[in-house]
């Protein structure tokens, strides 16, 4: 990767973790995905589905919050108005099973993030078996 390249990743990731801190949950996910040609971008952070009511009561019950909760990766396809296939997602934890298989079938090309970890290790190494099968490259911060 050339030096230019790697800049670029700092910056989008950056970014990701600013679009973090607009989430409301104590986990603060960010994503944002970037198009090839670095002209346009989808952001999403993790937070409760539009119209859902986000109260302190909710976010304090884990088992319902987590009930709640749609993924940073998710809400980036969600918000998607255009294709992402070839595109590249920064998010800032390793993603689930589940967003990886949205992410394979959104066709990205490229997944950045930083090494896997804490209680939902085992879903994202299985996550990252599957963007290697899949043939999307997985680069690490």
């Amino acid at each position: 990767m050339s030096a230019n390249e790697e800049t670029w990743d700092r910056r989008y990731f950056s970014l990701a973790m600013e679009i973090a801190g607009w989430s409301k949950d104590s986990t603060k996910v960010g994503a944002i995905c970037i198009a090839p040609d670095r002209r346009q971008m989808v952001a999403g952070y993790n937070g409760f589905p539009r119209n859902i009511l986000d109260t302190d009561e909710r976010l304090a019950n884990k088992v319902e919050k987590n009930r709640l909760t749609v993924h940073a990766e998710a809400n980036v396809v969600i918000n998607a108005t255009v294709l992402l296939n070839g595109w590249t997602l920064y998010v800032t934890k390793a993603p689930c099973t589940d967003c990886a298989k949205l992410l394979i079938n959104a066709d990205l090309a490229r997944i950045v993030m930083p090494n896997p970890g804490g209680s939902w290790l085992d879903s994202q190494l299985f996550a990252i078996s599957l963007f290697t099968e899949a043939n999307i490259i997985v680069s690490f911060l």
